[in-house]
């Protein structure tokens, strides 16, 4: 009711006292100007809010039984009077200015949907209530017959548009529900694919994970089998060096015995010549001995017998020692063996030892020639 008030006072405050008279007789052009249509058609479209909620209200009663349904047409009738009762009178009753009017107002860029659809059934029923006589329409016309034709079409408007929207509201519930399934769906479909897929990351990581540890388990293996490798072939290269050491020490003893051999065996010489010097001596002292009489040795004999006894000394001096010669047993080395001990006391050579008794025995014999025959000469 206030809505109304609203426009009936805007309407009232464009169209008063001698003003309105000359404004009626200056045409269509006046009207528009005072009336302002697009200030009117937004005060109309907050009645028309009105005017819903009204019918919304009167539908849900009737809706149920048993209830007093009448307040809501009936405040829709006095709104609708003071609307229509304006509209009237602000066209001095003129049935084509009221019309044209009406057209503008519901020609507004606001006035869309169901605003206008009402705004133009209020028009239609206000030039159908509205007589070709201007005095009679301001002076004896009635809004209720209007307004009560308008209130049922109002209505059946709203019920329809009520129905549709309801229909449209359960559609639009039930495709957001649809929507709502289908959407969970796919998420459970979203989080099933991502728990297979982070499943299969996961088992996929694990076999990495198992590879990359096996690769460096194998990789230790392999350099742990190096590394003893490695050790066993500079054990084996420090045995052979030994070995070669020792080899080298034997063959340079074997030269050094040889060598002596050799000293023995001139030294032999040396003294079988002396000895066979000292005995052709001998001989031909015996023989001069034989000759002449026995006295005192002579100073030739002296000096023979010294000198086979230097020659005898020096035999002795010249007889080479006999020496342990350590021979190295040469066996297959292997490679992940331990090094072999170093023999605490090798035995000296045969040979070596032969030799050396072999020379002492050929230089004794005729030392003790000489010694023989000196004995028996003193």
């Amino acid at each position: 009711m206030a809505r109304c008030s609203t426009l009936l006072l805007l309407i009232a405050s464009v169209a008063t006292s001698s003003a309105h008279a000359a404004t009626l007789r200056g045409g269509r052009g006046s009207l528009d100007a005072h009336m302002q249509p697009e200030a009117v058609a937004k005060t109309l479209k907050n009645v028309e809010d009105k005017w819903a909620e009204q019918a919304s209200n009167f539908i849900h009663c009737n809706a149920t039984a048993g209830k007093d349904c009448t307040s809501e047409p009936k405040s829709f009738g006095k709104s609708c009077a003071v609307v229509v009762g304006a509209i009237v009178q602000g066209s001095s009753g003129d049935e084509r200015n009221a019309k044209e009017y009406m057209a503008e107002i519901c020609g507004q860029s606001l006035m869309e949907g169901w605003y206008q659809q009402h705004c133009n059934a209020l028009k239609v029923a206000l030039h159908s209530s509205m007589s070709a006589d201007s005095y009679q329409n301001r002076n004896t016309f009635t809004a209720s017959k209007l307004c009560n034709t308008f209130w049922s079409q109002f209505v059946g408007e709203e019920k329809k548009r009520f129905v549709k929207e309801e229909a449209e509201r359960v559609e639009a519930e039930k495709k957001a529900a649809e929507e709502a399934v289908k959407k969970a769906k796919e998420a459970a479909e979203k989080e099933k694919r991502a728990k297979e897929e982070a499943e299969i990351q996961a088992k996929k990581a694990k076999e990495e994970a198992e590879k990359k540890a096996a690769a460096e388990a194998a990789e230790k293996k392999i350099e742990e089998a190096k590394r003893i490798k490695a050790e066993a072939q500079a054990a084996a290269a420090e045995s052979a060096k030994k070995l070669a050491t020792k080899k080298a020490e034997a063959e340079e003893f074997a030269k050094k015995a040889q060598l002596k051999m050799e000293e023995a065996a001139e030294a032999e010489r040396e003294h079988k010549s002396a000895m066979a010097h000292v005995n052709s001596t001998q001989e031909a002292n015996s023989t001069a001995h034989a000759d002449s009489p026995v006295p005192v040795a002579s100073k030739k004999e002296e000096k023979t017998s010294t000198v086979a006894a230097v020659v005898i000394a020096n035999a002795a001096d010249l007889k080479p020692k006999a020496k342990a010669v350590p021979v190295a047993k040469t066996t297959a080395v292997d490679p992940a063996a331990k090094p072999a001990a170093p023999a605490a006391d090798a035995k000296p050579a045969a040979p070596v030892a032969k030799a050396a008794t072999v020379a002492d025995s050929k230089t004794s014999a005729p030392a003790a020639k000489l010694s023989s025959a000196t004995s028996e000469k003193k």
